[in-house]
């Protein structure tokens, strides 16, 4: 597309009004590529179609042809490591699947909101879709320590997911940088809460002691089970002293647990938020009925320079969250999502006799609420707003701050 050409449709993007559109272009201009978003969501039941479409310079030449791909790649050591062990990358790839953009080799499919906007505007797109399964991990990364400047270190281990299309004479060629478009987005679960579903997690223990008469009662439950971002989690300890023991106080923690899967298995224990409380202790023996409500809140914000916590993508979002908890449909198949995600609250109960605390875990599921689908209102209206991918900047909680290169 000759640089006259182009002005036409970059002066129409400016002024149309409506849902946005994400593009970028190689750097000899004959491509741009166009996501209708960056993040694409799994509940186990269904998974976000990715879709979007590749405008084509016709002078490409007659002997090339356009592919497109996505990638799942794992990334199990530092990205600093690479070269220092003789090349080796410390990388795995999960998922990969290609396709041919253009000159198209499969029957048309019918398209997407997205592509019928994209196709009606320029006559030279081509439209693309993936479909991704559902044992595969979501975008993840564990944190690394940030240096002096607040920065992190390039390529920390985690998960990453990209697309990228690229001008070749075969879909296995390596992608030339001037005249391929890579794009990185992001695979994430959300759930929503089931109809009809009140129930309230709660665990007890009655602690006995082998030098003392009596137990201690402790109790644990939560508002709930599901927990979205953002939210507050109330838990409710009751304390029943019915030991000749004097309980002298309670720690509330909510734990991130990380399970790594593949090569070197490895856990994580991370303190997300916790709570010392000493009003109304200590207890006397024989003393019953203690109880309390308490709000523990997950955030990021706290967490940010903590190595070793796992967030939902790179850093490179700004606005990115707390890693959700993994959903997994057959915990025997857990090898393949590589890195697993969980969270509990941990109540203890001080005794004072070192040891014989009395000890509760409560789990519960960090994730996203499912996004509201807005297909019906594309279907209303074709006006669009093209963003540039490498630009886009907000700063709501479900969107992204920075892009991602």
């Amino acid at each position: 597309i000759s640089p006259a050409a182009r002005q036409p449709a970059a002066a129409e993007a400016a002024t149309m009004s409506g849902r946005p559109i994400f593009k970028k272009s190689s750097s000899n201009s004959r491509l741009t590529c166009y996501l209708g978003k960056r993040d694409y969501f799994d509940d186990l039941a269904t998974m976000d179609l990715i879709d979007g479409a590749v405008l084509v310079d016709p002078g490409i030449g007659p002997d090339k042809k356009v592919f497109a791909h996505i990638k799942c790649e794992y990334r199990y050591g530092r990205g600093d490591m690479d070269n220092v062990m003789n090349g080796v990358s410390f990388k795995k790839d999960f998922f990969f699947a290609a396709t041919q953009v253009y000159p198209s080799e499969t029957p048309a499919k019918k398209l997407t909101p997205l592509q019928s906007s994209l196709l009606s505007k320029f006559s030279n797109a081509h439209p693309f879709s993936f479909q991704l399964p559902h044992d595969i991990p979501p975008s993840l990364m564990i944190q690394s320590t940030a240096v002096s400047d607040g920065s992190q270190e390039e390529e920390p281990c985690g998960v990453e997911y990209y697309v990228q299309v690229f001008v070749a004479r075969r879909k296995d060629d390596q992608p030339q940088g001037h005249s391929s478009v890579k794009m990185a987005i992001r695979r994430l679960t959300c759930v929503s809460p089931k109809p009809g579903e009140v129930g309230r997690p709660l665990a007890e223990i009655n602690k006995a002691f082998h030098l003392h008469s009596g137990s201690v009662r402790l109790e644990v439950s939560l508002a709930k089970e599901l927990h979205h971002h953002g939210e507050p989690v109330l838990v409710s300890v009751v304390i029943d002293n019915y030991s000749s023991n004097v309980v002298k106080g309670l720690s509330l923690k909510l734990l991130q647990l990380i399970e790594i899967t593949l090569f070197k298995e490895k856990a994580i224990k991370n303190v997300i938020c916790s709570e010392s409380v000493e009003k109304g202790f200590p207890l006397a023996p024989g003393q019953a009925g203690w109880c309390e409500t308490f709000k523990l809140r997950p955030n990021l914000a706290d967490n940010r320079n903590k190595a070793g916590v796992a967030l939902d993508g790179k850093m490179k979002y700004q606005d990115t969250n707390l890693a959700s908890s993994t959903l997994i449909r057959d915990f025997r198949n857990k090898e393949n999502i590589g890195i697993i995600v969980q969270y509990v609250v941990k109540a203890r109960v001080f005794t004072g006799f070192g040891g014989r605390d009395a000890v509760l875990e409560v789990p519960l599921i960090l994730s996203h609420p499912k996004p509201v689908d807005g297909s019906s209102e594309a279907k209303k209206s074709d006006d669009v707003v093209f963003e540039h991918f490498a630009r886009l900047k907000v700063a709501k909680q479900d969107t992204i701050a920075e892009a991602l290169d």
